[in-house]
C-alpha cells in the first residue's frame, strides 16, 4: 500500500518546500511505523489550519529544510551564494521528475538565503519556485498574493517564517487531495538533498567546522526516515525507484557513524558523495 508523506516548508511550500522542504519541526510527531500508520489511516485532510499541521506533524516527522538552515545559521556559519543551484538552470528542467526534484532544491536554496536575510537571492529563488510549480500545475495551491507578501516581509523574519510555513500546510493539502503523493516526495527529496550538500559545503570551507560537522550528523535520523519513505513508495513509480537508488549512496556513511559528530575523514567522505547525488539532480 502506498505511503502518504510529506513536503518541506518554503513555496511548495516552495516556497515552502524550502522546506518544501523536508516535513515538519525537529522534536514533533511520532517515529517509525506508529507514523506511517496514522498517515495510512488518515481519511480526511482537516481544515482548520492548527489540527491541519498536528496531523501533518505525527504523520511524518521530519525536519524541514527551513530546520537544517536554521541550524546553519545558529551555528556561525557565513553564507555563501556561491554553493546554491544557479537560478538560470531553470530553463534546463524539463520533465516532471527534474522539475520536481529541482522545486525541492531551489526551495531549501530559498530557505537558505531567507534564513540569512539574503533580499535578492530570496526574490530569485521564489521566482524560480514559484515557475517551477506553475510548470507542475500545482500553482492553484498557493494564495494569489503570497509572492507579495513574501516580498513585503523580507525584512521582517519572524512573519516571513510564518508566511512561509503556511504556506506549506496549504500545499500538503493541496498535493494529497489531489493524488500527488508521489510528486511532493520528490520534492522532498530534492530539499533534504541540498539542505544536506549546503551543510556539508560549509563544514569543509570552515576554519572551526566541530558544530556544522554536529549538524551533519543530526541528518540521520531524517535520512532514514526519508529512505524508507521512498522505498515504500517506489515499487509503482520509476522516478521515486531512481531517486532512492541515489539517495540510497549516503545510506553506508550514516550506518557507519557513531555518536553525535563526524570526523573530518568522514565529512570529507559525506561532502563527496552527497555532492555526486546533487550533481545528479540538478544536472
Amino acid at each position: 500500500m502506498k505511503k502518504s508523506f510529506i513536503l518541506t516548508r518554503l513555496p511548495l511550500a516552495s516556497m515552502a518546500a524550502a522546506a518544501l522542504l523536508l516535513a515538519t519541526s525537529c522534536g514533533s510527531g511520532h517515529e517509525g511505523q506508529e507514523g506511517q500508520d496514522s498517515a495510512q489511516t488518515m481519511t480526511e485532510i482537516p481544515e482548520d489550519k492548527e489540527d491541519l499541521r498536528q496531523v501533518v506533524d505525527e504523520a511524518y516527522p521530519l525536519p524541514t529544510s527551513f530546520d537544517l538552515t536554521q541550524m546553519l545559521n545558529q551555528s556561525g556559519a557565513s553564507y555563501i551564494v556561491s554553493i546554491t543551484n544557479p537560478a538560470a538552470n531553470v530553463d534546463k528542467y524539463l520533465t516532471d521528475r527534474q522539475r520536481a526534484l529541482n522545486l525541492g532544491i531551489y526551495s531549501a536554496d530559498l530557505s537558505y538565503a531567507s534564513t540569512y536575510q539574503q533580499t535578492q537571492e530570496t526574490m530569485q529563488y521564489m521566482e524560480v519556485t514559484q515557475r517551477l510549480m506553475d510548470e507542475l500545475s500545482i500553482s492553484s495551491a498557493y494564495n494569489q498574493d503570497l509572492p507579495e507578501r513574501i516580498e513585503s516581509n523580507l525584512e521582517n523574519k519572524d512573519s516571513l517564517v510564518a508566511i512561509i510555513t503556511d504556506s506549506f500546510y496549504d500545499t500538503y493539502k493541496y498535493l494529497n487531495q489531489n493524488g500527488n503523493e508521489n510528486l511532493s516526495l520528490l520534492v522532498v527529496a530534492g530539499s533534504w538533498t541540498e539542505g544536506a550538500f549546503l551543510a556539508s559545503e560549509l563544514a569543509i570551507t570552515a576554519r572551526n567546522n566541530a558544530e556544522l560537522r554536529k549538524v551533519l550528523a543530526s541528518q540521520k535520523d531524517s535520512f532514514d526516515k526519508l529512505l524508507g519513505i521512498l522505498e515504500a513508495n517506489m515499487a509503482d513509480d520509476a522516478n521515486v525507484q531512481s531517486v532512492q537508488t541515489e539517495l540510497a549512496k549516503l545510506k553506508p556513511f550514516f550506518e557507519g557513524m557513531t555518536g553525535t559528530e563526524i570526523t573530518e575523514k568522514q565529512l570529507e567522505d559525506f561532502h563527496k558523495i552527497v555532492s555526486q547525488v546533487r550533481a545528479s539532480f540538478v544536472s
